[in-house]
This record gives structure tokens, C-alpha cells and sequence, in this order.
């Protein structure tokens, strides 16, 4: 910057030389003719003009020294702007050098932070095939390793549920891994709504699973939570519909009566109900019912929750399960802890069931 300054100030005085040098001359030839004239008219007319042509002279000298000194002080204005121009500029330079500092250094701090997020989740990469190995260890002894193979064995078709705590990070890896269908987390009571299940949902369709989407029941307003459900759903023929019946984390639980209303609910919209999914409370609670409570509530085909080694078999009133929800800690297509189901058929009869 300052030899920018140096080479700006240089060419400015060549350029007031020339021009102060050109009106030099003139004004110097301009007064030489003056003065020449001058001088055959006073030869002429004598010294009775003398004094007058004296005084003409001076004050032709007094403008032409009155130009200059304007001049001057024009170009030493000009110079005061461009060095004003040239600080300001200096003094632009020097703060976008400090800001692209300060952006280098946050740059590298952030690169920093990645290096260690990067070894963090390579160590929990190493961490979960442990676990993996591991689960496959508690597998074997408790006989479920063994479960799994014959249900493999009779071509049933396996699958996954999950909510907006489990990250997918390749649904290929999940396809490859033999899991045909995948039911996630779409709303629960009467306000929430999972905040990955739009893009899961589309997604879903896309990587070819058979779908299914559940609603967390919570006691209050059984039609209006079935409402917004289908309302965020938004389901096609194909897509599975659960209900999810069972102990929440807070408030009261839904009710038997409030569950046959949600229910029913679906089923006068949608033309079918949905699949109730249950465990420990539906057995408890069906096991007591009245009888026309389980008539309307047998309608719906179960998903039992039923963490065991053995085939489980389905409380009453249903006559067997139709999907069972055997572990919730398999590690699977890159992913896991998560819950493992197993529908009771295979795949062509799972895809027939989703079209019905």
C-alpha cells in the first residue's frame, strides 16, 4: 500500500510540473508582448503613459502569480483526498486481514473439534460391534440365536420399529440385512409429532420396505388423536396403521373404552383398523374386560410385545399373534440397540397383508 502512495504522489507532481511549466511560458511570452508593445507605444507617446502601462504590468504579474497560488492549492486539496482515500483504504485492508484471521483461526478450530468427533464416534463404532458381539453371546445362551434360525427356517419375514432417537445412517445396509418391513414413531396424545417421520416415511417408500406408522395412545380425546394421526399420516393402500397401547412416560394411560374408540375411529375413515400393539398391560387389561369390550377390540390384529426366547403365545381374546415384538436389542444393518419383529408369514404373505 504505501508504494501505491509513493507512485500516486510521484505522478501527481509530474502532472502540476507539466502543467504549472506550460502556463509559465505562456504567461512569460504573453508579458514579454506586452511589455514590447508597451514600450514602441511609449516611444511613441512618451511618459504620459508611462506610469499607467507600469501599473498595467504589475497587476498582469499580481494574476498570473494569483492563478498559480490557486492552482497550487487546488492540487494540494486533490492530495489531501487521496491520501484520505488512501487511509481509508489501508485501513480496510488491515481489518478484512484481521477478520480473515479470526476466520482461519475459527476454521481450524473447527477442524479441530471434527478430528475429535470423528475419533469419539470411531470409538463408539468399536464400542457397539462389542455390544454386538456381545448380544450375539447373550443370544446363544438364552436359546434366542436358536428361535430366530427357525423362524428363518420357515421363511418369516423380520422386521424393525423405531422412533426419532434410532439414526439410520444407510437404509441399503437395513435391505441387505434382510428386514422387510419397518414401522416408525408418527404422533403421540394430541400435539406431538415425531420430527423425523415425514422424511423416514417418504424414504421408507422409496428403499421398497413395507411401511408402517404407529400413534402412542394417551388417555383423553380417543377421536381426536386418531384424527390427527391420520391426518399426518396420510395413508395409502399399502401402509400399515398401530396403534401403540401401552404404559406412558407421564399423564394417565389410555384406557380400554378410549382405545376401542380410537379404533373404531380409524376404521370408520379408513375402512379397516388399525393393528394394536401391546404387551404386559393389554394382557392385563383384556384378561379382565367384559365381553363386548373384547369383541370390538379383537378386531384389530395384534402385535405382541414379548420379550422371550420362545414363540410366545397370544393372550386373549385373539387366537395368535401377527406380529411379535421378540427383542428389543439386536444390532442389525449397521444399527442398534433396536426393537426385532417377526411377522407371522413370509414376505409375499406380508406384502399380501399390507394390500388387504
Amino acid at each position: 500500500m504505501g508504494r501505491i502512495k509513493h507512485d500516486l504522489e510521484v505522478e501527481l507532481d509530474q502532472i502540476v510540473d507539466e502543467r504549472f511549466r506550460d502556463q509559465h511560458f505562456v504567461e512569460v511570452e504573453i508579458t514579454e508582448r506586452i511589455v514590447k508593445r508597451l514600450t514602441d507605444w511609449a516611444k511613441t507617446f512618451g511618459l504620459v503613459f508611462a506610469i499607467p502601462l507600469s501599473l498595467l504590468i504589475i497587476s498582469l504579474g499580481t494574476l498570473g502569480i494569483k492563478t498559480y497560488n490557486d492552482f497550487i492549492g487546488d492540487i494540494e486539496n486533490a492530495r489531501k483526498k487521496l491520501n484520505s482515500k488512501l487511509e481509508a483504504i489501508t485501513s480496510t485492508l488491515e481489518n478484512s486481514k484481521k477478520t480473515a484471521d479470526d476466520v482461519e483461526a475459527r476454521v481450524n478450530a473447527i477442524k479441530g473439534k471434527t478430528a475429535l468427533m470423528e475419533a469419539q464416534a470411531n470409538q463408539v463404532q468399536a464400542l457397539l460391534k462389542s455390544v454386538a458381539s456381545l448380544s450375539d453371546d447373550v443370544k446363544v445362551l438364552t436359546g434366542e440365536k436358536q428361535t430366530i434360525s427357525s423362524l428363518r427356517a420357515q421363511n418369516k419375514s423380520f422386521g424393525i420399529d423405531m422412533d426419532h432417537n434410532i439414526v439410520i445412517p444407510d437404509w441399503n445396509k437395513l435391505k441387505n440385512a434382510a428386514v422387510d418391513f419397518v414401522f416408525i414413531k408418527a404422533t403421540q396424545g394430541l400435539s406431538f409429532v415425531d420430527p423425523t417421520f415425514a422424511d423416514r416415511w417418504n424414504q421408507l417408500k422409496t428403499s421398497g420396505f413395507v411401511r408402517g406408522a404407529y400413534h402412542m395412545g394417551v388417555s383423553g380425546d380417543p377421536k381426536g388423536q386418531a384424527d390427527r394421526f391420520l391426518k399426518i399420516v396420510n395413508p395409502v393402500r399399502g401402509d400399515l396403521l398401530v396403534l401403540d397401547w401401552e404404559p406412558g412416560v407421564s399423564g394417565r394411560d389410555m384406557t380400554l373404552d378410549e382405545a376401542i374408540q380410537f379404533v373404531s375411529e380409524i376404521h370408520d375413515k379408513v375402512g379397516r383398523y388399525p393393528i394394536i400393539y401391546g404387551g404386559t398391560m393389554l394382557r392385563d387389561v383384556t384378561s379382565h374386560a367384559k365381553e363386548d369390550q373384547l369383541k370390538r377390540i379383537v378386531s384389530c390384529d395384534l402385535w405382541y410385545a414379548r420379550y422371550s426366547s420362545n414363540v410366545p403365545t397370544a393372550p386373549k381374546p385373539w387366537q395368535d399373534w401377527t406380529f411379535w415384538q421378540m427383542s428389543d436389542r439386536e444390532f442389525i444393518g449397521g444399527i442398534g440397540p433396536v426393537d426385532y419383529n417377526v411377522f407371522n408369514g413370509t414376505k409375499n404373505q406380508l406384502i399380501e397383508y399390507s394390500l388387504r
